[in-house]
């Protein structure tokens, strides 16, 4: 009996995404467009229980809770749950606002696992803070795409760990100056 090779499983190239901004900037509102365009299966992890209002709640317990479909959220994240999220999420969109709650900003085994699993499990991965340094630079240096609002962070504080240093700062500058007149205002960097 001739033996058929196994097919791994479909790869797809994955998304990963800082949205970037003070309060108020409309970073909620872009993360929303965002997941209506990737037209799939989404979790989004935050610690606000009144945003995302629409989207019902998910408590990701048991492995059966992260299969789903359509968009669900959970609103009492902790490092923990996302050791959960790391080995049962999969192909998908994972949305982690306030970033800095669930991730760390150094190298951690989590964060490996989670940054290079990503394509193994067809994860793409949306990063919501206030400010560049909501994102570990681990995470920040592999970014495809960033949503840059209004930000009051310092950047040259982290211009030994930013591999874009130039054009994030170029381009903070250009969007702090244009949002005076529109406090909406954001621009994509593609990376």
């Amino acid at each position: 009996m001739e033996q058929q090779a196994l097919k791994p499983p479909p790869e797809r190239a994955c998304k990963l995404i800082a949205v970037i901004g003070v309060n108020g900037t409309g970073k909620t509102t872009a993360v929303i467009r965002l997941l209506k365009s990737m037209n799939g299966k989404a979790l989004i992890l935050t610690p606000h229980c009144n945003e995302y209002e629409k989207y019902p709640h998910n408590n990701l317990e048991k492995p059966s809770d992260f299969r789903f479909s359509g968009i669900c959220k959970n609103y009492f994240p902790s490092r923990e749950l996302m050791q959960s999220v790391v080995k049962y999420f999969y192909d998908g969109t994972l949305v982690l606002e306030e970033s800095r709650i669930y991730i760390e900003n150094q190298p951690t085994p989590l964060n490996y696992a989670l940054l290079n699993g990503m394509r193994q499990r067809m994860t793409d991965i949306i990063f919501v803070g206030h400010a560049f340094s909501d994102v570990p630079p681990l995470f920040l240096n592999r970014m495809t795409r960033i949503l840059l609002f209004q930000t009051l962070e310092k950047l040259e504080r982290r211009k030994g760990a930013l591999l874009y240093f130039d054009l994030f700062k170029e381009t903070q500058e250009e969007v702090n100056r244009k949002a005076l007149k529109n406090p909406h205002f954001c621009k994509l960097i593609k990376l």
